[in-house]
């Protein structure tokens, strides 16, 4: 992290048109879980050219499901050569149909394999089985890489992961996305957040509304 002359420093030669001070403002506020701050530098970024930024965007806007906005900013990506991007735009164009019974069963097989390899300390395995899993609509693998991307201190990419397997019914995520908010000072967020979980269950939230300020 920064300190803020740090920060100071960066947003000055980010707003004199340095692209790659941009791309760094923006990545300093996505790990903080300043959403809102990190995608307008993201979107400053990759109109400035950084490729980076406009592979990162197409990932925010699959996470969101919007698809259009998805394939627009990968599409960029991928034509300037961004490996990830080309294997993305390729998902992106083809997409598979996540209820059908082969693609549930490869999902529950790589979320065993991401559990097998965190059970064994390596969690490089564990991500990737995690994150392919959950790309295939794993809802316990979306909470898990939601869990990983906290524990690494990437707090948005967190907040994506949470918010995208909270809509699809977790209560866990719904939780933890409290707990995000909370830690970040967001205290109308958090409670909203702890609300949801409650409503739908989840008791630890219960006994963290009790215990939250009026």
């Amino acid at each position: 992290m920064w300190s803020p002359e740090e920060y100071d420093n960066h947003v000055l030669e980010a707003r004199s048109g340095d692209v790659q001070a941009m791309f760094q403002v923006a990545v300093f506020h996505n790990r903080r879980g300043d959403m809102d701050e990190a995608h307008e530098w993201f979107e400053k970024a990759a109109n400035a050219g950084a490729i980076e930024a406009r592979a990162y965007l197409g990932w925010v806007y699959k996470m969101k499901d919007l698809p259009d906005e998805a394939i627009r900013w990968t599409r960029q990506a991928a034509m300037d050569g961004n490996d990830n991007a080309k294997v993305m735009l390729d998902m992106l164009l083809n997409p598979s149909d996540d209820s059908r019974p082969e693609i549930v069963a490869m999902a529950h097989m790589s979320k065993l394999m991401g559990d097998a390899a965190a059970s064994l300390g390596n969690w490089a395995q564990a991500r990737d089985g995690w994150y392919r899993a959950a790309d295939m609509g794993n809802l316990e693998a979306m909470t898990l890489m939601g869990r990983l991307e906290e524990q690494e201190g990437a707090a948005g990419a967190a907040i994506l992961w949470h918010e995208r397997a909270a809509l699809r019914g977790s209560n866990e995520s719904m939780l933890r996305l409290g707990g995000i908010h909370h830690r970040r000072g967001d205290a109308s967020l958090a409670r909203e957040w702890f609300t949801v979980a409650a409503e739908s269950g989840n008791t630890e939230a219960e006994k963290i509304l009790w215990a939250l300020p009026d």
